[in-house]
C-alpha cells in the first residue's frame, strides 16, 4: 500500500500534517509533543519514545546568521548532535542540534555526550522557550514515495539567552498515529 492509500479522502494527508504542525508550534518541546501525539492515538500502547544519536557523520556548519541568532561569540564552543527519534519501530523525526555547552550544566553536558536522551528532555529543567524561525511543509500531493513531510528550525532559549539551534525534519511515520 502506498503512502496516500493509507488515507481515505483527498486532502487528508495535508490536513493531518497541518494538525501536527500546529501541535508542534504550540509547545516548546518537540520531544514532549511527539510523545503526546503518539500516546494519544492509542496505537503501539507498549512502545516508548526513543532516541538514536548519530555521533559519526557529516555536520553542517552554522551560517553567520545562525551564529548571530544563537549569540555565539568568538570564545564559545559549539557542539553538534544528530538524533533520530522513534516511537516503537516508527521513525518520527531527525533533529540536528547545535548548542553552547557553557550555557548548560555539567550534568546536562554529560547526558548529551554520553547518552541517547533527546535534547529537550536533557534541558527540560531550564523551562526553555522556543522561537520558531521557520516551519516548512515538505510534502506535496504529487509525492508517491515517503519523504520528509515537515521541517522546523528554532532557537531554544533559557530566558533571554539562546542555548540551542535545532532543525527538526519530520518523517511520514509520524502520521501513522493519527487519522483526520
Amino acid at each position: 500500500m502506498n503512502f496516500q492509500d493509507r488515507f481515505s479522502r483527498p486532502g487528508a494527508i495535508a490536513a493531518l500534517i497541518e494538525r501536527l504542525n500546529a501541535e508542534l508550534l504550540s509547545h516548546p518541546s518537540a520531544t514532549d509533543t511527539l510523545d503526546r501525539w503518539c500516546r494519544s492515538s492509542g496505537r503501539l500502547p507498549d512502545a516508548a519514545l526513543a532516541a538514536e544519536v548519530h555521533r559519526d557523520g557529516a555536520r553542517r556548519e552554522l551560517t553567520g546568521e545562525e551564529c548571530a541568532r544563537l549569540a555565539v561569540s568568538s570564545g564559545d564552543a559549539v557542539r553538534y548532535r544528530l538524533v533520530r527519534i522513534f516511537f516503537g519501530d516508527k521513525f518520527l523525526s531527525e533533529a540536528e542540534n547545535w548548542y553552547i555547552p557553557a550555557r548548560l550544566s555539567a550534568e546536562m553536558n554529560r547526558l548529551l555526550e554520553e547518552t541517547e536522551t533527546p535534547f529537550g528532555r536533557v534541558v527540560e529543567d531550564l523551562d526553555f522557550q522556543r522561537e520558531t524561525l521557520s516551519s516548512d511543509v515538505l510534502w506535496t500531493p504529487e509525492a508517491d514515495a515517503p519523504a520528509p513531510i515537515l521541517r522546523h528550525c528554532a532557537i531554544l532559549s533559557n530566558g533571554a539567552t539562546p542555548i540551542s539551534l535545532v532543525v527538526e525534519t519530520y518523517q511520514p511515520d509520524v502520521l501513522f498515529f493519527h487519522r483526520p
